[in-house]
């Protein structure tokens, strides 16, 4: 167990409730069923929802790492069949409301956790390259987010360089901890202990009272991201409840 919040149990019964129920609805996804054309695509896109909080409640449960490792293919082929399902119904217009970083902050968090918890995981290098391929949105995102970028093009640089971070509160204090020299670990335990609190507009705030929504953890991976990518030697940081110190430890 990673999560203290909820036992064993919790997280079983929830995550084999999503494998069942998903078995049923992907094979539902495949074609069409409504009369609304946006009705399927925002359908594909709740299953995407679905695994990557099954990826987390995972994590909360102590499953192997490379184990989640193995899953996160499978997450990531979800999430671009919405994408490619939402592009053919909704004008540009609208996905960029949908999928714009500067417009959207759940899918903004959503983005930078899955690709943190990759470069955390090792993944190969096609895979990640898919990953980032759904989550700029066409080319509307890079260059939009300090953060996202510096991740980023520690596996694919060249990228188009961003000029501000979208979110400095809590984010700039990770962010300036890279180059922060001494100051790098006072900047790092700041930033996870303020990063719960400060997101409280993020749409899985407060899951922990409400359990019946599956709550899948209050884990900050762009840290152990962070800490991981930029040789950060190990800290208070790594004791904080919000902390997924195996991930930055982690060695495939």
């Amino acid at each position: 167990m990673r999560d203290s919040r909820f036992d064993k149990d919790y997280f079983s019964a929830s995550i084999n409730f999503k494998v069942h129920a998903l078995a049923e609805d992907m094979e539902t996804a495949k074609t069409p069923f409504s009369a609304n054309p946006g009705y399927r695509p925002q359908y594909i896109f709740e299953l995407f929802i679905q695994h990557y909080e099954m990826l987390y409640q995972r994590y909360c449960r102590g499953d192997d790492l490379n184990d989640l490792k193995s899953f996160l293919p499978e997450v990531v082929r979800v999430w671009e069949w919405a994408y490619a399902e939402e592009v053919k119904v909704f004008s540009a217009e609208d996905m960029i409301l949908r999928k714009g970083f500067d417009k959207n902050l759940n899918l903004y968090i959503v983005s930078l956790w899955l690709i943190s918890f990759a470069l955390c995981l090792e993944v190969d290098d096609a895979l990640f390259a898919r990953m980032v391929a759904v989550a700029d949105h066409g080319g509307y995102n890079p260059g939009k987010d300090l953060l996202f970028e510096r991740l980023v093009a520690s596996r694919l640089p060249g990228r188009k360089a961003a000029s501000a971070l979208l979110c400095p509160k809590p984010y700039e204090k990770l962010y300036y901890s890279v180059d922060g020299g001494e100051r790098r670990i006072p900047w790092m335990n700041e930033f996870i202990q303020g990063w719960y609190p400060a997101l409280k507009k993020a749409y899985w705030h407060g899951r922990h009272t409400r359990p019946e929504a599956g709550y899948f953890g209050y884990w900050c991976f762009e840290a152990a991201a962070v800490a991981k990518l930029f040789n950060y030697a190990p800290g208070a940081y790594s004791e904080s409840e919000y902390f997924p110190k195996d991930l930055a430890q982690y060695r495939g």
